[in-house]
């Protein structure tokens, strides 16, 4: 009999069952963030999951320490208001560069706990980076003091486009030798995490949308200018990927 995926794994893997779980979590979160202590119910309602996902996913959120639960009521009827635990919950931003990796570990409200920032020599391989980019991610840890199990992730910016189907740096990039590698795959496995990875523009295009002027925004061209230049572009209120990223 074939083993199951190991959670890292499954994160790789788009299409099976811990991969799920993984996005319906994130999209849990992501109405716990913007709206607060909700009840089981109306996190069903807003995120379109039926309350048994939803009702599993924040039993394992609690277990985990990422969340908690208290009685409450609802039009008259006994629910179960839940919440985000935000001494104990935190976001890793991890920016690569030519020349630099940046690690930002920021709590809820986007507010910034601890940052940690390295050069690195031109033209550095791969590995050198993601072996920077985990020291500092250990070291905000440290500083900062959440556990490993308080991070609910690690959003990853790369100087390039990225297949999204394998999380692969594709030719154009800015960092030519990184193409071909899966920084999503090698960073899941040595933060131990799960990684989300964009091109670094998309991602200042998502910053603008989500913490910045232009929240209101449905059609959005954000443009980065540095060593090269790149763009993102938000439309109809969502971001653009084009084909594969």
């Amino acid at each position: 009999m074939p083993s199951s995926p190991s959670p890292q794994q499954g994160l790789r893997n788009p299409g099976s069952q811990p991969a799920l779980r993984q996005r319906n979590q994130d999209r849990i979160i992501q109405v716990l963030v913007h709206h607060g202590a909700v009840t089981q119910a109306q996190l069903a309602r807003m995120t379109g999951l039926s309350t048994a996902t939803v009702s599993n996913i924040i039993r394992g959120m609690v277990a985990r320490g990422i969340a908690s639960t208290s009685p409450t009521t609802s039009s008259g009827r006994r629910a179960l208001s839940v919440s985000l635990n935000a001494g104990d919950t935190a976001a890793v931003g991890i920016g690569i560069g030519r020349r630099h990796v940046r690690v930002v570990l920021a709590g809820r409200g986007y507010h910034v706990l601890q940052e940690e920032w390295t050069a690195l020599p031109a033209r550095h391989s791969a590995d050198v980076g993601l072996n920077v980019a985990v020291e500092l991610f250990d070291k905000v840890l440290a500083q900062a003091g959440p556990g490993r199990g308080s991070v609910l992730g690690a959003g990853v910016g790369v100087p390039g486009p990225i297949d999204r189907r394998t999380g692969t740096v594709v030719g154009g990039a800015s960092l030519p030798e990184w193409v071909g590698i899966n920084i999503l795959q090698q960073l899941e496995d040595r933060l131990g995490i799960p990684v989300h990875l964009h091109n670094d523009a998309n991602l200042g295009t998502l910053a603008q949308v989500t913490g910045g002027s232009f929240g209101a925004a449905t059609d959005l061209t954000f443009v980065k200018v540095g060593t090269g230049i790149g763009a993102g572009l938000i439309i109809n209120g969502r971001l653009y990927y084009g084909n594969v990223g």
